[in-house]
């Protein structure tokens, strides 16, 4: 069992200009009292094709931690855009992922799609060569959170746990055949532009962080056979397909 659950994420300004910093408000809550530190990490996708491009926008650790609901901000400069490879990287859809790790152990791991447009019409219809970034807005899809949780030791008696090579194939196999955006989601990125394509990378995919230890030895392990937070009966053949279990709190 988890001793840190995350409960929510706000994000501030959105849209907004994509040189705006970042601004989200988290909510959680520790189970029991933590010792050590918790490790928050916010990581930009600068590209869908190679995660050498990623950036790190802010790292920090918060702790000890005592029993109860605790609350955040985090604030950070937007991400580097001359660090981006090229306009189609830049424009379009990416996302944004934050991820929390105990003893450099990942636990959970939320990303968002992002899209970026310049809020101009005729600039969307006659698009420059060059980036006009200060004519850039940023949109976060924070309706559509894509969640998940991991097994880690907390330093409990019942965490000895071993890999199945078996449920990372499954996994593996389940990521090659749904490696796009669901309906769902693109219906709504076509109501911001119109320009959309028809087909996007899932940039949370190339994560290999979701192929970590997930069943106990022999058989799946209860808290991991439901993919997108805990109380939401999705099993894991179904983990990547549209869904509106998301009308209260998704987390």
């Amino acid at each position: 069992m988890a001793l840190v659950n995350i409960q929510n994420i706000q994000f501030h300004n959105n849209p907004c200009p994509f040189l705006s910093p970042f601004k989200l408000d988290v909510t959680f809550e520790c189970i029991k009292p933590i010792p050590d530190d918790i490790e928050w990490q916010l990581i930009y996708i600068g590209s869908a094709k190679d995660e050498k491009y990623d950036q790190v926008l802010d790292k920090f650790s918060i702790g000890s931690l005592d029993q109860g609901v605790l609350q955040f901000t985090i604030e950070t400069n937007p991400p580097d855009h001359t660090k981006i490879p090229n306009k189609d990287d830049l424009l379009g859809v990416t996302a944004i992922i934050l991820t929390v790790s105990y003893h450099n152990q990942e636990f959970f791991r939320v990303g968002y799609y992002v899209y970026n447009q310049y809020n101009d019409q005729e600039l969307i219809i006659n698009d420059p060569p060059q980036i006009l970034i200060d004519k850039v807005e940023r949109s976060i899809l924070d309706k559509q959170p894509r969640i998940t949780h991991f097994n880690i030791k907390w330093g409990t008696e019942d965490e000895n746990k071993e890999t199945d090579p078996n449920t990372l194939a499954i996994l593996q196999q389940q990521l090659a055949q749904n490696g796009t955006i669901p309906n769902q989601l693109m219906q709504e990125m076509q109501q911001v532009n119109s320009q959309m394509q028809s087909f996007l990378p899932d940039p949370f995919s190339k994560s290999s962080g979701i192929l970590q230890e997930l069943t106990t030895q022999g058989q799946t392990n209860s808290t991991n056979s439901f993919m997108f937070g805990q109380g939401l009966d999705i099993p894991q053949n179904n983990a990547f397909q549209p869904t509106n279990v998301f009308s209260s709190n998704p987390y």
